[in-house]
């Protein structure tokens, strides 16, 4: 049984992983594009009819589209929640390091 356990808390531990990776890295190419987009782009200081949104980047506020704006927010607010879960997936797959090292910082007291 314990045997299961380690197998399943693996492959928990490896999903978190991936996912994290995955989900960090599509929220930080989204940046990375809005970026290339934005920057340097005079015009988009302004607000017009078809840039309603603001959106501050760099310490700048940008006027963009509001499709833009709303993929910026979401990849901006959640890259940190996907760099969370891979470290948690992370703890989960090394926890029997965690769990010898724990022990004999324990010991050594």
């Amino acid at each position: 049984m314990t045997i299961f356990r380690s197998k399943v808390a693996d492959v928990i531990g490896y999903v978190l992983i991936l996912t994290g990776f995955i989900g960090f890295f599509v929220c930080w190419g989204i940046g990375w594009n809005t970026q290339l987009e934005v920057l340097g782009r005079m015009e988009l200081r302004q607000p017009s009819a078809q840039r309603p949104a603001p959106i501050e980047m760099k310490g700048v506020t940008w006027y963009v589209d509001p499709g833009l704006a709303h993929r910026y927010e979401l990849a901006d607010n959640l890259i940190i929640v996907f760099w969370t879960i891979g470290v948690v997936g992370g703890l989960v797959k090394e926890r029997a390091r965690i769990q010898s090292w724990w022990k004999t910082r324990k010991q050594t007291r």
